[in-house]
């Protein structure tokens, strides 16, 4: 059974000033299943010319042993347990999650950072993620679910699973029946992206942001 969270302190403790217009508040969650091609939709994203400077990734921190080239403080902030339950004590965290027994969590304070200098913030997080996120009226969140395909998504993801040489298959059948779980809360988000082409899904990634910081 998962621990209660944390109440939140109020979102701006401690900054000079609150945002100063719609555009700072938001926060686009992108979440889809481990294999989904999230996070090389993502840096896509952020190469467009269009935002550069304008939208930040935030850095996840975890609990879990980096894999193949990931780099520490560039792909995720690499923590032990004791550092990370450290953390959640002093409610550094906007969100966190246990996941396969080890921790996610999302740094509040570069959020809160990102924000005031008026940049959009990106999350790439799970769905318990953004479910525990839904009472935050704090930002304007756009939630994007990435989809894997539309039709045999289970063989996709699979597919691209075992090509990152990264998990066992005990661990690909976890990760798939967590994603049968997943693909299920995606009506819960805004928008949903098939990332069967990935420069169609780049396309209209980019089209939903343009959109969404336009309002």
């Amino acid at each position: 059974m998962r621990s209660k969270q944390p109440e939140a302190r109020p979102i701006f403790d401690g900054c000079p000033e609150k945002p100063e217009s719609k555009k700072r508040g938001l926060v686009f969650i992108v979440s889809g299943p481990s294999g989904s091609g999230k996070t090389t939709l993502i840096k896509r994203l952020l190469r467009d010319k269009g935002y550069k400077g304008n939208l930040a990734k935030i850095v996840t921190c975890t609990t879990r042993e980096p894999r193949g080239k990931e780099k520490d403080g560039r792909d995720y902030i690499f923590l032990s347990k004791k550092e990370f339950k450290g953390k959640k004590e002093k409610r550094e965290f906007l969100e966190w999650q246990k996941v396969f027994g080890e921790y996610y969590g999302t740094p509040l304070a570069d959020v809160k950072k990102n924000i005031l200098l008026g940049r959009g913030v990106i999350l790439c997080i799970d769905v318990k993620g953004a479910k525990a996120l839904k009472a935050n009226k704090h930002f304007r969140f756009v939630r994007i679910f990435i989809l894997p395909s539309q039709d045999n998504w289970r063989k996709t993801l699979k597919t691209r699973l075992k090509l990152r040489l990264s998990e066992s298959q005990e661990q690909i059948k976890k990760r798939l029946k967590l994603a049968e779980q997943e693909i299920a809360s995606s009506k819960d988000y805004d928008y949903v992206v098939v990332n069967k082409d990935i420069n169609e899904a780049t396309e209209e990634l980019v089209s939903i942001v343009a959109s969404e910081r336009k309002r």
